[in-house]
């Protein structure tokens, strides 16, 4: 039981990794591709949607984050348990 926890932990923090960097990369393409177009006085429907769309995705990969955060504690304390 040991040794399937440290696999989901593993598992776990690499997922973790690939969301938060997706996470990140949605930030940034937030930044340059909406934010500053609306600094500049571009706007349009296709620049709504977009920042529609990354707003939702953004949401989501919080959500997801949190989750997998949370696995990531319930797996280490189910291993700091087990040594005790």
């Amino acid at each position: 039981m040991k040794i399937l926890f440290r696999i989901l932990l593993v598992l776990s923090i690499i997922l973790f990794a690939f969301v938060a960097w997706g996470l990140l990369d949605a930030y940034v393409s937030l930044k340059y591709e909406v934010d500053e177009p609306r600094a500049m006085n571009k706007t349009g429907e296709e620049l709504q949607i977009k920042a529609q769309y990354l707003h939702q995705f953004i949401t989501w990969l919080w959500v997801g984050i949190s989750y997998i955060f949370m696995i990531i504690l319930i797996c280490i304390r189910a291993l700091l348990s087990k040594q005790v």
